[in-house]
């Protein structure tokens, strides 16, 4: 490091003062509020019909249980269409730490950035919105829904290896263990009502 960038960090901490505060661990030093990755449109469909007839045409495919989630009370619809801020991150950002973290962990470190559960909806949504383009598995931060009997599952997006668009469920539960490198994405403003 030179003395430039040594110079910075200290004026960023506040000076000497701020430097000796967190060397004796009584100063925590919160990184930045991250930035919105995307941004997606809720609310355009009114049925939860309308969202499968859009994938068929599409070419969007969806796996057995996130079918079963689409089917579910608690997947809910936004009443009225609006701009969801969406906020991606990986396990290790959101827990604070190297390697595998639970689900709760995932969530707490989610919450202590400012951000919230997505909506179902956005499983679908961001789907949707990248119905043509090859991503990896990015998990949908969201309240889990009870599926497949008994089993708590959040909605995955990603791509075959072939490049088709999927919609996946992925079990989710509390304690479930997440890989350091596992891509999140969580909402930035508070969800509207849903019908």
């Amino acid at each position: 490091m030179d003395w430039g960038t040594m110079e910075a960090v200290v004026n960023l901490l506040g000076g000497m003062r701020g430097v000796r505060l967190l060397l004796s661990g009584n100063l925590d030093v919160k990184e930045k509020a991250p930035r919105v990755w995307k941004t997606i449109r809720l609310g355009i469909f009114k049925t939860k019909d309308e969202i499968r007839k859009s994938f068929k045409y599409n070419g969007i495919n969806f796996d057995e249980v996130a079918s079963e989630m689409l089917n579910n009370d608690l997947f809910k619809l936004a009443a009225d269409e609006y701009e969801l801020e969406l906020v991606k991150m990986t396990t290790e950002r959101l827990a604070g730490k190297e390697g595998k973290s639970t689900t709760a962990e995932v969530y707490a470190g989610a919450r202590s950035y400012g951000l919230e559960e997505c909506p179902p909806e956005a499983g679908p949504g961001l789907r949707r919105a990248y119905k043509n383009r090859s991503i990896k598995k990015i998990y949908i931060g969201m309240k889990p829904i009870i599926c497949a009997g008994s089993i708590y599952c959040i909605f995955a997006v990603e791509s075959s290896e072939w490049g088709n668009p999927w919609l996946r469920s992925t079990v989710c539960a509390e304690y479930t263990l997440w890989d350091g490198n596992a891509v999140w994405v969580f909402a930035r403003r508070e969800v509207p009502k849903f019908i």
